[in-house]
């Protein structure tokens, strides 16, 4: 079987975790995982995107996929949102962002969006993801490190920024403004919460949710075997519009070759 996943900056900082059986390419975008199934990928895992400047990569072309007998897995990023979104169509998500998102809990694409560096430098990211941050601050809550209403602040503070700002420097800025109480925070196990203490214990119990996801995406590309062909019926039709058709039957040159 052919295998392959688009990834970016939510593996960046995990070290070498793939196999040869697998092909990685970078990021997907308009096309990507068409080009994939084109060139006879049959298990495809999905987990970063471009977006803004670049298009999308299309709910339409993940149903062509998924039409044509492929195993599509989404998670960690742009992978977790389309999972989340056609997974009645046989897409499979993975992991904790997959389920937020397939749940309702989250519901904005800004929490597992990043700016990220080049491909020369692994797409390495440069700002934090909000759905990162979260689950951080959760965790201290939990912990007894900062109360509830200190998360709840931190959170929707960081929320405000646009995603291309949610950079450590900012993130620790309001940290240190909104725990600096002069006060006991009602639940706290310290009776003194200093400024430099919170950002201390944020470092300390710092969660990278992208990063989990995409490694438990990338097991299960490693583990998928081929199914027979009853299993892979399907109980609706790709619809291949006039709009599809105009993109990759009369423009499919626009779009870019996998690299």
């Amino acid at each position: 079987m052919k295998k392959c996943i688009f990834v970016g900056p939510s593996l960046a900082m995990a070290g070498e975790q793939y196999t040869s059986d697998i092909d990685v390419f970078e990021p997907a975008a308009l096309g990507s995982i068409y080009r994939a199934v084109t060139q006879g990928y049959e298990v495809i895992g999905l987990i970063d995107g471009f977006f803004g400047n670049v298009p999308s990569v299309w709910h339409k072309e993940i149903l062509y996929a998924l039409s044509q007998g492929c195993e599509v897995f989404g998670a960690a990023s742009i992978g977790a949102l389309r999972a989340s979104e056609l997974s009645v169509y046989g897409m499979k998500g993975v992991g904790l962002a997959y389920r937020l998102f397939k749940q309702g809990v989250l519901t904005d694409d800004d929490e597992v969006c990043v700016l990220h560096g080049p491909k020369e430098i692994n797409f390495r990211p440069v700002t934090e993801a909000m759905i990162n941050v979260r689950i951080t601050l959760r965790k201290l809550r939990r912990k007894g490190l900062i109360s509830l209403k200190n998360e709840q602040t931190i959170c929707r503070e960081v929320k405000n920024l646009h995603f291309s700002e949610r950079t450590e420097k900012n993130i620790f800025y309001i940290l240190k403004q909104e725990t600096a109480l002069p006060q006991k925070p009602n639940g706290l196990k310290n009776n003194r919460l200093q400024k430099d203490d919170i950002v201390s214990n944020y470092l300390n119990h710092q969660e990278n949710i992208k990063q989990k996801d995409a490694l438990i995406l990338l097991n299960k590309v490693k583990q998928c075997v081929k199914l027979s062909d009853k299993q892979h019926i399907q109980h609706w039709e790709f619809p291949a519009t006039v709009h599809w058709k105009n993109q990759f039957d009369l423009e499919l040159s626009d779009i870019p070759e996998l690299v």
